[in-house]
Parts: C-alpha cells; structure tokens; sequence
C-alpha cells in the first residue's frame, strides 16, 4: 500500500469533514451522520461547523439541533462536540472515565475533598430534577 503524502491527504480530509465538494450535507442529521463529531468552544461557532458542512442549512434547523446539544454535548471540558444522539451515550461512557480523571485535580488543588465534591453533585442533580436550573 502506498503512503500518502499531506499535499494528497489535505483534500482527502476536507471531503471526508464534509467541507467541500460533493460531501455538502442537505440537513442539519445529514451532516451530524456523514462527519465526524463538530468540534466547537461555544454553541455559535458549533452553528457555524454545521453550516460549513451544509448546504442550504435552514436557519431554523439549525436552532432546533443546538437547543437540543446544548443539554447533550458539553461533556469534554468548555469545548462542544456536536455527535448524532444515537451515539451520544456511547462516547459519554467510553470518555467519562478519563475526562473525570482529568477533571480530579483541580479539584484537590483546590482542597475540595470527595465529600464536598458528592454533595455538591447531589445539590445541582436535585436543583435539575426540580427544575430550578
């Protein structure tokens, strides 16, 4: 098998995103299903990766997906990956065990011991289930 080089794998990468040429998505599903996760810090830019990736992208559809993102894909630090909910589950099992790792030692810097840190859960999960956040 022959090795690519980056002049050839550059063009190869953007077809594949969906950024350019034939790959243009239709939909708002048809991009989150043909590219892989939309990578962005904020639910505007993520608006943007969308349309990138689209053509033709109805304004309204676009609010539509990212009111429904914006309760699903915060879970890797400030960054949003925007990923068809089928799969959302999946990839919040296989990395939230790394990212709560990660996520351990500020925590500790800050002195905050594990039974703050459960409390703490167990007062934003009541406030959510209550509906007063």
């Amino acid at each position: 098998m022959r090795e690519l080089g980056a002049a050839e794998v550059r063009p190869l990468r953007v077809w594949a995103r969906g950024v350019a040429g034939d790959r243009r998505a239709r939909s708002v599903t048809e991009v989150m299903e043909r590219c892989p996760p939309v990578r962005a810090p904020d639910v505007r830019e993520a608006a943007l990766g969308l349309r990138a990736r689209g053509s033709g992208l109805a304004e309204a559809d676009l609010r539509l997906a990212l009111g429904a993102v914006r309760r699903v894909a915060g879970f890797a630090r400030a960054t949003r990956y925007l990923v068809p909910a089928p799969d959302a589950g999946r990839r919040r099992e296989l990395l939230a065990p790394r990212l709560l790792r990660r996520g351990e030692r500020p925590y500790r810097e800050l002195g905050l011991r594990p039974d703050e840190l459960a409390l703490g859960e167990r007062v934003v999960a009541e406030a959510l289930a209550d509906g007063r956040a």
